[in-house]
């Protein structure tokens, strides 16, 4: 069948994140299914941006047709963030229409934003097939309590309304986390028969070594790591400050951070200020270089802030990557037992969130524990990504759901 997903962000390993659009399409499409991927011709986050020579682009990557649309470049966020989503929706209705493509049995709109859904919904109405609204994350709720942004906020007031209208729309909703049903069911009258948790996952494909290409830093006895985005959601401060309360406890590790964003200056300011030692800042990297670096921690920190979002569950794609490398992990977030991968999987240390000396006591809990042991954690956390987040397996069950829908 052909399917067609409408996804501002749809990064490749290529040009850079998200790629959750990416790793499903591929797989689709070794089963057959010819698909589509819609996307900005640029995002903040891609490394490598596509070269859209003149308003869109179309090029087939790893099988996957990916058509690129036209959008103006920002720097930052704010206005220049707001107008590239909006000319991106726009010029969306008329891009996928023309699309040379079979007709398509299920439309996907892949948020964060959730203006994805307006051309979504449209193109599903033109070729009357179904429309899917897949949440990755909740806006504008995130947003608000990330920024404490009021509801009459015009932007939080124009998302809120494109939330409304893909939820309500939509012949079915798939989200990346379980216990957003709650959410969707008390504010839009979701039925847990229109709802599917599909969670995000990791490909579990080796690639090749790359780590000495890219990142060096002294070799000491103990490596905390982190990986990802420089942002507040991730709550780096507390890391810092961790490391803070262990160096003032004469206790000897080296933290290493690899990755980039707005919070990076500010991180380096509060190293400085606190006279932290051994800290170093790695930069970006390419997904590729990610797997071998991480089997040079002794343990990650996946730290997110003190949000109430989060006790629907929580989706990163760092955990996976964490997993995917057989290292344990010391989460700290405001999660639910039920929701918590990280108990489920047996793989590390939950904490709460932003609590850095909560943080600082799982850090030295394994720098005492058994090597051995550290080892089974890792181990642990392999053994559960390739039992329930392997991308075959995701996109095993989006399929069943896909063909289980039928025009209402």
């Amino acid at each position: 069948m052909s399917i067609w997903i409408i996804n501002h962000a749809g990064g490749t390993p290529y040009h850079g994140p998200n790629m959750r659009s990416y790793y499903l399409a591929r797989e689709f499409v070794r089963r057959g299914n010819r698909t589509a991927i819609v996307s900005a011709s640029f995002f903040h986050k891609y490394i490598n941006p596509p070269k859209v020579q003149a308003g869109n682009g179309h090029e087939v990557i790893d099988g996957v047709d990916y058509f690129w649309t036209g959008v103006p470049r920002y720097n930052g966020r704010g206005g220049g963030q707001v107008l590239n989503q909006l000319v991106f929706t726009a010029r969306a209705f008329g891009h996928v229409v023309q699309l040379p493509m079979a007709r398509p049995r299920v439309v996907i709109a892949s948020s964060p934003h959730p203006f994805v859904s307006l051309p979504a919904w449209r193109v599903a109405q033109r070729f009357s097939c179904p429309f899917v609204f897949e949440i990755r994350d909740l806006w504008p709720l995130a947003i608000r309590e990330l920024t404490g942004w009021p509801s009459w906020h015009p932007y939080i007031a124009m998302l809120s309304w494109a939330e409304r209208f893909g939820c309500t729309k939509a012949d079915h909703i798939v989200s990346v986390k379980p216990g957003d049903i709650q959410y969707l069911s008390q504010r839009f009258g979701t039925t847990t028969e229109g709802f599917s948790w599909i969670p995000n996952g990791h490909p579990c494909e080796d690639s090749p070594p790359s780590f000495k290409t890219y990142i060096t830093w002294p070799k000491g006895d103990f490596t905390l790591g982190y990986v990802g985005a420089l942002s507040k959601y991730y709550a780096l401060e507390t890391l810092l400050k961790a490391v803070g309360v262990l160096q003032s406890g004469n206790l000897n590790i080296q933290l290493v951070i690899v990755g980039d964003g707005a919070l990076r200056s500010s991180l380096e300011k509060i190293v400085q200020q606190m006279r932290l030692k051994n800290v170093f800042f790695a930069g970006a990297v390419p997904k590729q270089a990610v797997p071998e670096i991480l089997r040079h921690f002794d343990v990650c920190y996946l730290g997110l802030a003190a949000v109430s979002i989060n006790r629907f569950g929580v989706s990163c794609n760092k955990l996976y990557d964490y997993m995917y490398a057989s290292v344990p992990v010391i989460m700290s977030a405001a999660v639910p037992r039920e929701f918590d991968p990280v108990a489920e999987a047996a793989c590390g240390i939950s904490v709460p969130a932003e609590e850095p000396e909560a943080v600082a006591h799982a850090v030295q809990q394994f720098r005492d524990m058994p090597r051995s042991y550290r080892i089974q954690l890792g181990k642990n956390g392999r053994k559960y990504l390739e039992r329930r987040h392997s991308f075959k397996h995701i996109a095993d069950t989006y399929l069943e759901c896909i063909a289980s829908l039928r025009k209402q």
